[in-house]
């Protein structure tokens, strides 16, 4: 196997997913805010309300979209794999599951709507037409998965990127037409909205047909054991992703019930700082997820255990270097971003910036979990850890403890997961923890104890007033420099820096 070939496509495709990801968060922000112009605050909390009915159930799709990648992927590593065969299983499913969710969605949100959705009166009509063209928006997506998991599965994720920032600018360019339109501007949002998915859909079809027509030619795959098997991943898949959504959900609803809305808005705010920063780390883990999936079919070990244990230390190495660069300077950033910093919101961040870098000790070890396809008590342990926090958090709050304490609580809970992740992998899946941590981790610990020297050196100095600038610049700097030549490998750097010279050169 050409092993130097996957490696630049890992770094191709992770660099793919980090220009992607600035340009949708700007168009993202201009585009929420011209449409807050134009709807106003009341029409625009009313699509949000609607969608939201249905974006209770976008777990379930997203659950669906990995186990769909899973399994296209395990197909494509064994050497006398039948990619049609899978394909055509995975799209019966979900047309089947966006048949069975529009008769669901018909009649109970439906009944919702009319019996409990507080709209303004006059405005139940418009309610009703954005539910239908949500719904409608919501089975196209479900049934394009299979479609777009192809791409992700042969690491197409320059045209995934150059799919997504075009639908944004797409977004972004029918907004504007709202201004010259005189009807109403609430439901024609809303199809504007739906013809971009509908447009994606198309791209994604033509793309498959194009590149693997093989693949993707249809036919009706009967008594399929990997029915059963596809559907199994996915419920404990869907386990996990309920369990997070609960914790999250669950930990606002106790703030609020022991500290009020306020401090619902600190939390919200240092969440953002978090999302912001583990968006990079997640980045890595999409790149990386065919390869080592492949591996792992193939029987190629030696490479799958090689790529788990490279992309766990660069992803704690990266959120290691984000975090600490925001650290040092946290007060001042929040200042700079909200002007006026809400009491208890500089302990949320830094807690938060602290759970990034504890969590980021997942990748890796979860793709090859995926990739081994036996995760029913990995996902079940897990599930019952994120469920804990919310007594536990119950009961810390009840004694009197501060609300920061919830962000402490799922830094150990993350802390006693990843212990009983390795044991269980090494028990399940025969994975080589002790090999793991001797490999992965010498120079993550080597570039914390850097940095945490820096921090306090920069403590010491304090710098202030104009000279915060250049000290954030000169943190900055030192934290990149420490990633990259204490963080990665001499062949790692010498990857990324022949790739940077053969991009210039063909320039």
């Amino acid at each position: 196997m050409d092993y130097s070939a996957g490696n630049r496509r890992l770094v191709k495709n992770t660099i793919f997913n980090y220009i992607q990801l600035p340009v949708s968060i700007i168009i993202g922000l201009i585009t929420s805010r011209i449409v807050l112009q134009i709807l106003g605050v009341s029409d625009y909390g009313l699509f949000s309300i609607v969608g939201g009915v249905l974006g209770m159930f976008t777990f379930f799709a997203s659950s669906l979209s990995a186990a769909t990648t899973r399994f296209i992927n395990f197909e494509m590593g064994k050497p006398d794999g039948d990619l049609n065969k899978v394909f055509n299983t995975c799209l019966t499913l979900h047309v089947l599951f966006a048949i069975g969710f529009i008769i669901i969605a018909e009649v109970g949100g439906i009944w919702y709507i009319d019996n409990y959705l507080n709209v303004e009166p006059g405005k139940e009509a418009d309610a009703m037409f954005i539910y239908q063209v949500t719904l409608a928006v919501f089975c196209i997506g479900l049934v394009n998965i299979p479609y777009q998991s192809l791409l992700t599965a042969f690491e197409k994720f320059g045209l995934i990127a150059i799919i997504n920032i075009t639908n944004m600018l797409l977004k972004l360019g029918l907004v504007y037409l709202l201004f010259i339109f005189r009807g109403n501007l609430l439901r024609t949002y809303a199809l504007l909205m739906a013809s971009v998915t509908l447009v994606s859909f198309i791209v994604y079809h033509v793309l498959a047909y194009r590149y693997w027509p093989d693949v993707v030619r249809h036919r009706f795959i009967r008594r399929n054991p990997m029915y059963k098997d596809i559907l199994v991943f996915n419920n404990y898949n869907l386990l996990h992703t309920v369990a997070m959504m609960a914790r999250d959900t669950g930990s606002n609803l106790l703030i609020n019930f022991f500290f009020g809305t306020a401090v619902n808005g600190v939390y919200s705010i240092s969440k953002t700082i978090q999302t912001s920063v583990n968006s990079l780390i997640v980045n890595i883990d999409s790149a990386s997820g065919p390869q080592i999936t492949q591996s792992y079919s193939s029987g190629d070990m030696n490479r799958c255990n090689a790529l788990v244990e490279n992309i766990s230390r660069i992803s704690i190495v990266i959120a290691t270097a984000a975090s600490f660069i925001l650290f040092t300077e946290l007060p001042a950033i929040l200042e700079l971003w909200l002007k006026d910093v809400p009491e208890g919101t500089l302990i949320f961040s830094q807690l938060m910036l602290l759970l990034v870098v504890v969590s980021s000790t997942s990748c890796g070890l979860t793709l090859m979990i995926n990739a081994s396809g036996k995760i029913k008590w990995f996902r079940i342990v897990t599930s019952l850890l994120f469920i804990l926090c919310l007594p536990v958090g119950y009961l810390l709050f009840k004694i009197g403890f501060p609300a920061y304490w919830i962000v402490l609580l799922f830094i150990l809970v993350d802390v006693v997961w990843r212990i009983f992740q390795l044991v269980m992998m090494k028990t399940i899946i025969n994975f080589d923890v002790k090999n793991y941590l001797k490999s992965a981790y010498p120079r993550v610990l080597m570039t914390m104890a850097i940095l945490a020297g820096y921090l306090v050196l920069y403590r010491l100095v304090g710098p202030a007033g104009i000279w915060k600038i250049p000290a954030f610049l000169t943190t900055a700097l030192f934290s990149g420099s420490v990633a990259i030549f204490v963080g990665l490998k001499k062949t790692e750097r010498e990857k990324i820096a022949d790739m940077v010279r053969e991009k210039i050169s063909k320039r």
